[in-house]
Formats: C-alpha cells, structure tokens, sequence
C-alpha cells in the first residue's frame, strides 16, 4: 500500500494472471485448507479473507513481555509436545496412565521441554518463570487426572493427513495425500490436519481427541457445531476412519471430542458422537 501505483491489495488485479494464481471462492479452494481455516472463514469472513486470501500477517517481533515468559501459543505447542511424548512411552511400554505412579514421567518430560524455551525465549524475571512452570506442570497434573479415568486405549498420537509423505514418516502412520470430502455438484474439499490422538476403543471402534489448553466455556453440549466454528471433531473423525482403513480392518470412529487439561479448562472433557456425515456437507455448503 505504500507504492506509487496502485497492486493487488488496492483491488488492481494483473489482468495476465492465470486463473490459477487468482483467488477463488472459499468454498472451493485450489489448496487443501485446514479445520482452523474453515473455522476461521465461520467466524468472521473477512478475517479469513485478509489472512488467507490476501495473505496479510502481522508483524511477527518478539517482544518482551516483563510480566509473562511464554504467550498463549508457544505455552500450547509446549503442552502439546509434553502430552504426545508422554503418552507415546506410555503406549510403547503398553502401560495405562496412572496418576501417582506417573507424575515423575510427565513432570521430567514437562521440565525438559521448559528448559529447552528457556534457552529460546527469555525469561522477565525468576519469579515469573517459576510461577509459569508450576502452571505448566498444574496442567499435566490435570491431564493425569483425566487420562487415569479413561478406558479407551491412546494408540496413535500427531497423526498426519494431507501434510506430505515426511510427516507421515515421522508420525509413523498417516496419509500424505489430503482427505476429500465430497460436497456435492462436483464440488471436493481438500483437507490437511494433524490429529492429536486416536484411541481404540474395541476391535473395531475408535475415538478421536484434540488437546485444547485455553477455556473450554465455549465448547458447550448445545454447540455441536456452532454455525461452522467447531467443526473439527466432525471433520477429524472422517480423516481418522481414512487413516484407520490403512491399518485396520472396517473401522470406525464413533466419537470425537476435546480435552482440556488446564486450569482455565477446569479439566474438561467434550465428546461429541459422530453424526451423519450429510449434516457436515450440508453446513459446509452454506459457508
């Protein structure tokens, strides 16, 4: 916006651009789009305009905070980096959470990953970064509580789909092509994701799981969807009986949910049944 003449962002499109390199509808995107994306373009329109269509981003300085060390993010990517370490020894060693005898275990994985930020980002002071930490480690405490009580058995954790044949490496299973959901009238969604965790719950019959370290006020019963701003456990769900197809025999998901292991999740937990998938579709074609 500072040039001369005006571009693209002023509404000055090259009139010898190919149609390829032109922005489409939402709706149809060239790209595989993700489930923040869709969720995103529910929620405010405009928003996913600016920042996917037009592509803009805020500046992205690392400012120092004097009265907090890790922001919201990177306190997330934390968490979530303890919680699949955690559970994939624990799967490997085919043990089921306990929530005494495995306080040590999430704890020395928790306070390695805190050293690890503690050397990329600095922190304001001693007495924040402990406080920090105590909150830290308070969240696996929630997240042992939860996990103690379950039945279902964690088996597969970061899953990828629609991310490239590396990641699916990584992960150790996955799909490195996107899952396409058919809308209706030739029209196919491609989507890209990376799911938390997939549990078995019988032979046949799994669960899908999504770790939410904000407040889960907002994920009520009554709000299945939500008018399309939570649609990723439905969307996970039909991702997870893909991946599933690869490595088990007629699978399927039969819920799909949240966990909020923290203090502002008050450690809840959200399961949504799977619904019919027409009921999706429907609501995809209305954004």
């Amino acid at each position: 916006r500072q040039a001369s003449e005006p571009t693209i962002y002023d509404g000055a499109l090259d009139r010898a651009a190919k149609p390829a390199d032109i922005p489409v509808s939402p709706r149809i995107p060239r790209k595989p789009i993700s489930c923040s994306q869709l969720e995103c373009l529910a929620a405010c329109p405009f928003s996913y305009f600016l920042k996917y269509i037009l592509r803009l981003e805020l500046p992205q300085d690392l400012l120092y905070d004097p009265s907090g060390w890790l922001d919201p993010l990177q306190r997330g990517i934390l968490l979530h980096s303890v919680f699949c370490d955690f559970m994939r020894q624990l799967a490997s060693s085919r043990e089921r959470v306990d929530e005494k005898r495995h306080q040590d275990l999430i704890y020395q994985i928790a306070l390695q990953l805190v050293d690890q930020y503690k050397e990329k980002v600095p922190i304001p002071s001693d007495l924040i970064f402990q406080s920090e930490t105590n909150e830290i480690l308070e969240s696996c405490d929630f997240f042992l509580a939860i996990e103690s009580r379950r039945k279902s058995t964690p088996l597969y954790f970061e899953v990828p789909f629609g991310l490239g044949k590396e990641e699916v490496k990584k992960a150790g299973c996955g799909l490195a092509e996107p899952v396409r959901l058919d809308l209706g009238k030739g029209h196919i969604l491609s989507i890209c994701g990376r799911i938390d965790r997939i549990d078995q719950i019988s032979e046949n019959c799994f669960s899908v799981w999504d770790y939410k370290t904000g407040k889960g006020k907002a994920y009520g019963d009554e709000k299945f969807y939500d008018k399309g701003r939570q649609i990723q456990h439905a969307i996970y769900a039909i991702a997870a009986e893909e991946i599933l197809k690869v490595l088990h025999v007629s699978p399927q998901v039969v819920s799909s949910g949240y966990i909020f292991p923290s203090k502002k999740g008050e450690g809840r937990q959200v399961t949504r049944q799977v619904s019919d998938r027409e009921s999706l579709v429907s609501l995809l074609n209305t954004m």
